[in-house]
């Protein structure tokens, strides 16, 4: 019975000390169970182990504080419009080999048709180091219309998981030990459902780790395309500057003339549409027109004769 309230405590004290993680209690732990008797021996073990884990994640949180060691998950998002869509598509896919990069999830929709150009959304995976190397591929590929990046430092996050599942693996470890220990039934039904708690919790980790771990090693990049008739002229910033008086008249009338031609070209598609229309009725009409007017001229030559 005493054997079974001493392994009972040290458990207890063992629980304890894993919540609290406070190293200046964890002597006055070890002080309390070594005066309980040399069967808990095990357990002084555990508490020391619990401070060098505690020791370590310090000195990790250290090291996540150095530049050359952060962290970062990085996702950029491009939108680009291409007058011809499908070389533009066919270039992005060669570019995406190339950069050991592959797509997690594509959209493309429309015919190609005037009403219902092709516009496509790519999402990208890409190696972290060939983010930049693929977005250079990227040039030349129509127009790009705009674009923003975002950077997230998961440094501390990363290496708190670590820690985390350190912590719990060295708890487990050592109630392993007293499990191998343990002769009463209780305390052997107390110690399993713990190491299963234990367990459980790692697993948790461990999966947010490894999704810490794919968004780190591989890039996000998002691409938005639109297919269009013509693409936006892309104007530099330092040419506007120094437009000058005259190359704005010219600017003015050059639009002028274009306003005419498109002007034009329309009256022209009008007349076209109304040309079937204008021979199935125009040509009766006019044929009616006709003959009434030599009746008429006809009637009058009558009148002049009598």
């Amino acid at each position: 019975m005493k054997r079974k309230s001493l392994f009972i405590i040290a458990l207890s004290l063992v629980v304890m000390f894993a919540a609290a993680a406070c190293s200046s209690s964890s002597g006055q732990a070890a002080d309390e169970i070594v005066s309980h008797g040399s069967d808990t021996d095990a357990v002084v073990n555990v508490i020391q182990e619990g401070v060098d884990s505690q020791s370590a994640s310090e000195y990790n949180y250290s090291a996540a504080n150095n530049a050359d060691s952060r962290l970062l998950i990085r996702n950029v998002t491009i939108s680009l419009e291409t007058a011809t869509f499908q070389t533009t598509y066919d270039s992005i896919i060669k570019a995406i080999g190339k950069n050991d990069a592959y797509i997690e999830n594509s959209n493309v929709t429309g015919t190609g048709k005037k009403n219902n150009l092709h516009e496509a959304t790519i999402v990208i995976r890409v190696p972290s180091d060939n983010m930049d190397a693929l977005i250079e591929a990227l040039d030349g590929n129509g127009t790009v219309t705009s674009s923003s990046e975002n950077v997230q430092d998961v440094t501390l996050e990363y290496v708190d998981l670590e820690s985390r599942i350190s912590s719990l693996k060295t708890e487990r470890d050592s109630l392993n030990k007293l499990l191998e220990q343990a002769e009463d039934l209780d305390t052997i039904i107390t110690l399993q459902d713990k190491i299963s708690e234990i367990n459980y919790e790692i697993e948790n980790y461990e999966s947010s780790l490894l999704v810490l771990q794919n968004q780190i090693t591989y890039s996000t990049l998002t691409l938005n395309i639109k297919e269009v008739i013509e693409e936006t002229e892309v104007v530099d910033s330092d040419e506007v500057r120094n437009t000058t008086l005259w190359d704005k008249m010219w600017g003015a009338f050059t639009g002028s003339i274009n306003f005419l031609k498109i002007l034009a070209q329309g009256i022209l598609i009008v007349l076209s549409a109304l040309l079937p229309v204008i021979i199935i009725i125009g040509i009766p009409v006019a044929i009616i027109l006709i003959v009434r007017r030599r009746k008429k001229k006809n009637k009058q030559q009558s009148s002049d004769n009598k």
